[in-house]
């Protein structure tokens, strides 16, 4: 490949070489061996080296990624897992904060619920104590028949059962109430955690992908620079070669009054070889 790069510029550079002044009837031209050139040039000894240096760093670094792509699997499991319990850990701590929160601000509204509920509480036994006090005093007076105690303990029980009954309703009453407050809170509460879990699981990610990064460029970071400090003199040392090989050409042309160089070797017109001046003129 980088031989053909090197022919086509060089191709391009000696059919457009001409010389200046009055032509002769019978041009003067020139050849240039350029597979020769490439081969035997210790300039292009050079540039060769560097292309099999640049082979050899290439198939260590395939052969290294190819290892940590067999591990990659087992790492992306790991990382998952890391990432959700990690996920899961900070959702259930900001969920708890958020509850403390709701809890906060509604604090003296529960606080006045509290209240009304004991003073309720408080007058509905007021009231079964007293009516159970008038019957109980009747139950023992010694006018009292059996049958009327027995009456008695039934209103008694009866009574009791109200009693009950009024607290658990007032009791339902107030916490449809305490739901009611709240509801807008917990429903901010709920915008707040999913949207909160969602940026924390993109944060998760960009850290996870930055370690994973951190971490393929610790395991291939040194072998790609050297890779591509190799491919950047490469490209260095084709370029500089190209230019000699132009300037020789160029020079030579001159002295023997080239009007044309051919960048093929094998042409259909008689032309003089000037490849080995060009190869002396390179190793110079």
């Amino acid at each position: 490949m980088l031989k053909n790069r090197f022919a086509v510029i060089l191709t391009v550079f000696l059919f457009s070489l001409s010389l200046g002044g009055c032509l002769s009837a019978k041009p003067v031209l020139g050849v240039l061996d350029k597979e020769k050139v490439a081969k035997e040039s210790k300039e292009y000894k050079k540039i060769s080296t560097l292309r099999e240096e640049i082979s050899l760093l290439d198939a260590a670094l395939a052969e290294k990624r190819q290892e940590f792509a067999l591990q990659l699997k087992d790492k992306e499991v790991a990382a998952n897992k890391r990432m959700q319990d990690e996920w899961s850990a900070k959702m259930q701590d900001k969920q708890n904060a958020l509850n403390q929160d709701i809890q906060n601000k509604n604090k003296d509204f529960f606080g006045s619920k509290n209240v009304e509920m004991k003073n309720y509480v408080d007058s509905v036994e007021k009231e079964l104590m007293e009516k159970e006090a008038t019957l109980n005093k009747e139950a023992v007076a010694t006018t009292t028949t059996a049958e009327r105690r027995l009456a008695i303990n039934k209103e008694i029980s009866s009574l009791e059962q109200e009693a009950r009954n009024k607290v658990t309703a007032k009791k339902e009453a107030i916490q449809k109430e305490i739901d009611a407050k709240v509801a807008g809170d917990q429903q901010q509460a709920r915008q707040e955690l999913d949207s909160y879990g969602a940026s924390l699981r993109e944060e998760l990610f960009v850290a996870e992908r930055g370690k994973s990064q951190k971490y393929m460029e610790e395991l291939f970071g040194e072998d790609q620079k050297k890779l591509n400090e190799k491919q950047n003199a490469l490209e260095a040392a084709l370029k500089a070669f190209n230019d000699k090989v132009n300037k020789a050409v160029e020079k030579i042309a001159k002295e023997k009054k080239l009007e044309t160089v051919f960048g093929a070797y094998a042409v259909n017109v008689k032309a003089l070889d000037i490849t080995v001046e060009v190869m002396k003129e390179l190793d110079k």
